[in-house]
């Protein structure tokens, strides 16, 4: 069921963004991106670097769950390499855990001690965006364009967002409460303490409230979308992207997004500054993790010759 949900959905973004697009020649959407300031595409790359900076920390809080101390530089390559291959190469946890294999190994990490990283960092990401969005979807009352139809009963997010407060307040409790490990369908599940499912919510709020300032700053300015208004539309974008199981949920990330905001904007600017951040936050340190890994597998060749 959830890969035909998954194909209905990106057959619909596709649609969606082909209708737009259309209207618009790439000299059109090129002469988009040229109006955007010079400081604004140096500020919108500074904050890439942080949010992938950010990102590192989901493996540091992993590494303190699975008891292994390291020094954070070392978990922070892998990290990066992990996120920047993962958020464009599917099928992404096998691509992240992967990558983060080929760093950690080298540390003397087991396999099954990076599966649990990735996990607990899944986790993370979501802890992170059930409180965001329950702020912004509860008091902004976001209401879903008609052209999304979505296979649950949601008029208004208001209801998601309750939803994800009180499980975010569950889940926090239950931190409290359990210690021991827990059994759910056959395998064993261990919550972080208290501190550490603060860390998760620091973290992955960081991480959200700094990707979406990224494309917010990109887009064209208005006083009809605040930043807090602009969250809300940035979360739903990701959590339907997530949805299709499509890495960064290319085409369906930027489709929401157009949805949302064409009423208020230009869809041939909301589409450059789209495309701009495609860019900058995906392709970009895609680029980046690839000379990286190139030059961390060069080493790896060098250094036994250098010893022999």
């Amino acid at each position: 069921m959830l890969p035909l949900i998954s194909l209905i959905l990106f057959g619909a973004a596709v649609y969606i963004l082909y209708g737009e697009a259309q209207h618009y020649s790439i000299h059109q959407l090129i002469s988009h991106m040229q109006l955007l300031p010079t400081w604004q595409y140096l500020l919108a790359l500074v904050l890439v670097a942080v949010v992938y900076l950010v990102l590192t920390l989901y493996d540091k809080l992993a590494f303190l769950y699975i008891n292994e101390h390291h020094h954070w530089k070392k978990i922070a390559f892998g990290a990066f390499l992990g996120y920047a291959f993962s958020n464009n190469i599917s099928p992404t946890l096998l691509v992240g855990g992967s990558m983060r294999y080929r760093i950690y190994s080298s540390m003397g990490i087991s396999g099954m001690s990076v599966t649990n990283v990735v996990a607990f960092n899944s986790i993370s990401i979501w802890v992170g965006l059930m409180a965001v969005g329950s702020i912004s979807f509860v008091f902004k009352s976001l209401t879903l364009p008609e052209q999304i139809n979505l296979p649950i009963p949601l008029v208004s997010l208001q209801t998601l967002g309750w939803i994800f407060l009180i499980t975010l307040i569950t889940y926090f409790v239950l931190t409290r409460l359990i210690t021991g490990t827990v059994q759910f369908r056959g395998r064993t599940f261990r919550f972080p303490d208290t501190k550490l499912a603060l860390g998760q919510l620091s973290v992955s709020s960081m991480d959200w409230l700094l990707s979406s300032a990224v494309l917010f700053l990109l887009l064209p300015p208005t006083s009809e979308v605040s930043y807090l208004y602009f969250v809300g539309i940035y979360a739903v974008a990701f959590i339907i992207g997530l949805m299709t199981q499509i890495p960064g949920g290319l085409g369906v990330f930027e489709s929401i997004n157009l949805l949302f905001l064409s009423p208020f904007m230009d869809s041939g600017e909301i589409l450059a500054s789209l495309i701009l951040f495609r860019l900058l936050y995906f392709v970009l340190p895609l680029i980046v993790a690839s000379v990286l890994l190139l030059f961390f597998e060069w080493r790896k060749q060098v250094q036994p010759v250098e010893q022999s």
